[in-house]
């Protein structure tokens, strides 16, 4: 199957059981090779094969190369991640705890601490518990407020010390330092306390104007065209204007950036819904540098980078992902952790390269290494600082998007809205929210063997994991009872990811988008 966009063509070779066994067309080949629908081994151009081995159950237990570079996996009964360990040695990375409904409450991490989480009585994140030291008993406190529809109206921040109830803080504390947020009625975002927003009449942000102490104001500009995309922004503190431009294809893909002023364009190679590869060139049409990604098959979680620069040897590294498949680490072929990143719930990302002499970004020769990639589906636009969500921009101050749902109300009732849970849920087509459950209903579907159709397509739950609708509570407790897992593929079928998609492909069956109605939760 061959793809031509944006240069030269994208081609998959698949066998006989549909699974894919090599990609060619970006700047590095790759095979893959497969046993029994699970990955073995996955080659990247010359570079030291990567390797992978199961649990019994069927979950990734391992991904190792023979330079040194060894990931493992520990699962729990029900199937969640409880700890990732790093090098031979097995030295821990991360450990994750859950609460007795499986939601995760808790994350111990090597280099950044333990951090706790509480929820309220609908899921929503309330309290965030950050203890940078293993040995301080100071603790930074971040708390969340929402209002009756579920928009997060009020964050607060504060600082605990040791372990008595009483240095326990919560939002109407006055040690607490509070921001509120005002929404519009259509509950799109209009002032967080640092950042204020503007809206035209199909409710697309065309202002947006970021307020710190001791700095101007920083206004950003956006224009859209009649298909809901943003085609231009403009950040106007800068001397000329800051104005870049974007492109996208038929599929409203995004395949080209341009920065007017420099004359530097980026343009992007897709596979699917996935960026495979973005190439930075100066305004002569050179090459400045390339970056490639690599996915988990079928899915949006990163694998790899390969990183090309002009007059360099290319690099690969693994990026290792938490449980929600944003991008924590890169490690090099033989092990070692090179950069790090921790991305705030709903807010920004903090990067941070772990190499000594490691360049100034403003060049991009001499440009450090990092990975833009954020939540799963999304990847950073460095001069606006918002993330490219395929069908949508995400805005890390607000908590939203600039623009409204495509599917409408097929997506929620908050068609501007994020996630309701960072912690469980993502949204990699900016579309609507899906929570690791269907990650992993995609992965079992496919290691027994259903073949996954050629167009853009959602791993859909038979009987809903998430739903809070009795009828479907009852469903889900009556396949308890007979021993079949919510996420077992028996409780699956791929359908189009949207009323688009159904239409492009000429399809018969319901789309994804259109099918989590109230009628169909009462069937």
């Amino acid at each position: 199957m061959e793809e031509n966009l944006n240069g030269p063509p994208i081609a998959h070779e698949y066998d006989q059981h549909g699974r894919r066994i090599g990609s060619s067309g970006s700047k590095t080949a790759r095979q893959y090779q497969w046993t029994k629908h699970q990955l073995q081994q996955l080659s990247v151009g010359e570079h030291t094969p990567l390797q992978f081995a199961y649990h019994p159950c069927g979950q990734e237990q391992t991904r190792a190369t023979e330079q040194g570079f060894s990931l493992h996996h520990q699962w729990s009964d029900t199937g969640l991640l409880l700890e990732q360990q790093l090098g031979t040695h097995g030295d821990s990375l991360r450990q994750y705890q859950y609460d007795a409904l499986d939601r995760l409450v808790g994350i111990d991490d090597a280099k950044r601490g333990k951090s706790r989480f509480s929820l309220n009585a609908n899921g929503q994140v309330q309290a965030e518990r950050q203890q940078k030291s293993w040995e301080s008993q100071q603790r930074f406190v971040h708390l969340f407020g929402y209002d009756s529809e579920l928009n997060l109206n009020q964050q607060g921040f504060a600082t605990e010390y040791g372990d008595s109830d009483s240095n326990v803080v919560s939002l109407d504390d006055e040690r607490v330092k509070r921001q509120s947020r005002q929404y519009d009625k259509a509950g799109r975002v209009l002032d967080t306390g640092r950042s204020r927003y503007h809206y035209d009449r199909c409710g697309r942000v065309i202002e947006k104007t970021e307020y710190k102490d001791g700095y101007r104001p920083k206004t950003t500009r956006f224009v859209w065209n009649g298909d809901d995309r943003l085609t231009h922004i403009e950040l106007l503190e800068l001397p000329d204007g800051g104005r870049y431009r974007y492109r996208y294809d038929p599929l409203g893909r995004r395949v080209a950036k341009e920065c007017l002023s420099t004359q530097r364009i980026t343009e992007y190679l897709w596979d699917g819904a996935n960026i495979v590869q973005h190439s930075q060139k100066s305004a002569d049409g050179s090459v400045i540098q390339a970056i490639e990604y690599l996915y988990e098959p079928e899915t949006f979680r990163p694998l790899a980078q390969v990183t090309h620069k002009a007059d360099q040897a290319s690099q690969l590294h693994y990026i290792v992902t938490d449980h929600t498949g944003t991008p924590q680490e890169l490690c090099s072929e033989n092990g070692e952790v090179v950069w790090q990143g921790e991305q705030a719930l709903w807010g920004h990302y903090q990067q941070q390269n772990t190499l000594p002499n490691h360049g100034f970004r403003e060049n991009a020769h001499n440009d450090g290494l990092y990975c833009d990639l954020r939540y799963q589906g999304q990847i950073e636009d460095r001069e606006s600082g918002l993330y490219y969500n395929v069908n949508r921009y995400y805005d890390a101050d607000s908590g939203q998007y600039l623009s409204p749902d495509p599917i409408g109300f097929a997506g929620g009732l908050r068609p501007q809205a994020y996630v309701f849970n960072p912690l469980e849920w993502v949204d990699p087509l900016g579309l609507a929210g899906c929570s690791s459950d269907a990650a992993k209903l995609r992965k079992n579907m496919l290691s027994d063997g259903q073949v996954e159709p050629d167009y853009p397509n959602s791993a859909h739950h038979i009987v809903m994991s998430n739903s809070t609708h009795p009828d479907v509570i009852a469903t889900r407790e009556h396949l308890s009872k007979y021993g079949v897992d919510i996420n077992d593929s028996s409780n699956g079928v791929f359908l189009p990811t949207s009323t688009k998609v159904k239409e492009q492909y000429d399809l018969s069956s319901v789309p994804h988008s259109r099918v989590h109605t109230n009628k169909y939760k009462k069937k």
